[in-house]
């Protein structure tokens, strides 16, 4: 029985190798390349255009059947789609925003550069405060000696 398992593997894998496998038409908006093999195993490999994706196996092999695999078709990559739409939408830093006018965009923008004098010079009359505490300190010192 085991022989018998063994003869029908063989026989199989032969057929195979040597199968006469119909050329495949490439789907649509994709193409098709068959390699051989050393061992003679004929496979196709498929591809899509850019922007679009395989749905089903890239690769099909030639058996006594025929092609193991159908033809996959080339879909639309709804991940491209997305990352265009993405680009779109952002121009440089600021993201344009359709529900407010530029008239609240420029107040926003204007607010956020006074905060930021604002904090500047907080920083900057921390530092005169700390300075004009060495110099009261040291003119203790000073009186004192």
């Amino acid at each position: 029985m085991s022989g018998l398992a063994v003869c029908l593997i063989l026989l199989s894998t032969v057929l195979g190798i040597l199968g006469d496998c119909p050329a495949v038409q490439p789907p649509q908006w994709g193409s098709v390349r068959e390699y051989r093999h050393k061992d003679g195993t004929r496979q196709i490999v498929y591809r899509c255009e850019t922007g679009r994706r395989l749905q089903g196996h890239k690769i099909a092999t030639c058996t006594a059947d025929g092609w193991n695999q159908p033809v996959p078709k080339c879909v639309i990559n709804d991940d491209m789609l997305m990352e265009r739409f993405r680009h779109e939408l952002y121009v440089g830093d600021q993201p344009i925003a359709p529900d407010r006018n530029k008239v609240q965009i420029a107040r926003d923008r204007l607010k956020a550069l006074e905060g930021i004098d604002d904090l500047k010079k907080a920083e900057k009359n921390k530092g005169g405060q700390e300075e004009e505490k060495e110099k009261e300190e040291v003119g203790e010192i000073l009186v004192k000696t």
